[in-house]
């Protein structure tokens, strides 16, 4: 029984990593590779846009001025989903988008933002 991780350097087609699990731990994800947006997606904005247009948003709240590439790295999505969210928000006005040469940044807006915080129990205002 494993008590500490392993490498295996040696291992084909690639290094291999083992580690030992235990029952009583709870299972978590390696956030390393998991998107980060999904999980602070708010429930009701979810509902509102969708929980992929809401990680988008979501990234792009984390991450202001990020490239479209890098919403579809943090969002778990294909380079051309991410743009294709990216011009529904930013139709809506949640977000906005500049141009620096061929590279699009977008950043999210006071009103993207106001609609991520909102609380059902706060008015808006």
């Amino acid at each position: 029984m494993l008590t500490r991780p392993v490498i295996y350097y040696d291992a084909e087609p690639q290094p291999a990593v083992t580690y030992p699990v235990s029952q009583d731990q709870p299972l978590r994800r390696l956030t390393v590779f998991a998107p980060t947006a999904t999980t602070h997606v708010v429930a009701p904005v979810a509902a509102l846009l969708g929980h992929t247009r809401a990680a988008v948003l979501t990234t792009i709240a984390e991450h202001p001025g990020c490239t479209t590439k890098e919403v579809a790295t943090f969002a778990g999505l294909a380079p051309s989903s991410a743009s294709e969210h990216a011009t529904v928000l930013r139709a809506a006005g949640l977000i906005t988008t500049t141009r620096h040469r061929n590279t699009a940044l977008h950043s999210i807006t006071q009103l993207g933002l106001t609609l991520l915080n909102y609380t059902p129990d706060r008015p808006i205002g």
